[in-house]
């Protein structure tokens, strides 16, 4: 049986969701469920529904980024770091360097 809306500027709905929400409807109330709340609960669904999806997709980006970032934590290097050289200190040992011209290191 093809019931008709009362109010045509309604939007369409499937058989599925016109069941299911005469099922919620019944379950909460019971007994005929007025046009009106009808697409209230249809809109209600299709609110989780929506959600539901923009949360599903979000999760699997982040799975698929964390999937893309590198496994192995790399520990800190301080030796390999950069760091401000305390020159006011006259007693601190000093290191070869390399001769600018000639590419000899000085001794």
């Amino acid at each position: 049986m093809v019931e008709r809306y009362k109010n045509l500027s309604r939007p369409r709905i499937s058989l599925w969701e016109s069941r299911r929400a005469r099922s919620i409807f019944h379950k909460r109330q019971g007994g005929t469920i007025p046009e009106s709340m009808l697409f209230q609960i249809i809109e209600e669904q299709r609110r989780i529904a929506h959600v539901a999806k923009q949360q599903t997709l979000a999760v699997r980006l982040e799975g698929e980024r964390q999937a893309r970032l590198p496994s192995d934590n790399t520990k800190r290097d301080p030796s390999r770091e950069m760091f401000a050289i305390d020159t006011s200190n006259p007693n601190l040992p000093t290191y070869p360097m390399d001769d600018i011209h000639g590419n000899k290191r000085k001794t």
